[in-house]
């Protein structure tokens, strides 16, 4: 009945009209960014976006080099500690991506017509020209003449 309750419509308000949500926030640990919680989700979820926030950054770039200590096998290694302020410390791709074991190169052996393990180039290039293979002047169309004994 009128005149009974909460008795202010501002207390009332506060009472009766269903709660607006709240938007929560928490940091994507993938992307570094500051989400919007979807709604019922809690974990980690704050309403202050500010705080739920604040260290979301991603963590610095590791730094690696390449260490040839056994020139035959070299490994990529994450610099760590004091060593990360080494010049030779790059990221992950400088200095990854030209640290494998040496090409072995090869020749022909000329009496044999085989790639040898030696100097001179990659194995591909030396099987293309190492073996019994048709001069390139004789390559080509050849007219051939058809003849008959007798």
């Amino acid at each position: 009945m009128a005149g009974e309750g909460y008795g202010s419509n501002s207390t009332c308000s506060q009472y009766c009209n269903p709660h607006p949500v709240q938007d929560k926030f928490r940091c994507n640990s993938t992307t570094y960014t500051c989400d919007k919680c979807p709604k019922n989700e809690t974990s980690g979820c704050m309403t202050d976006k500010t705080k739920a926030c604040e260290n979301c950054k991603a963590p610095p770039e590791s730094k690696w080099k390449c260490n040839k200590t056994d020139p035959k096998q070299p490994k990529c290694e994450e610099c760590k500690g004091s060593s990360a302020a080494d010049p030779d410390c790059k990221s992950r791709q400088q200095a990854c991506q030209s640290c494998h074991p040496p090409q072995k190169m090869f020749s022909c052996d000329k009496k044999t017509l085989t790639c040898k393990e030696g100097s001179g180039q990659i194995k591909a290039a030396c099987d293309s020209s190492c073996g019994h293979f048709t001069p390139t002047q004789l390559l080509g169309t050849w007219r051939g003449l058809e003849v008959k004994k007798g």
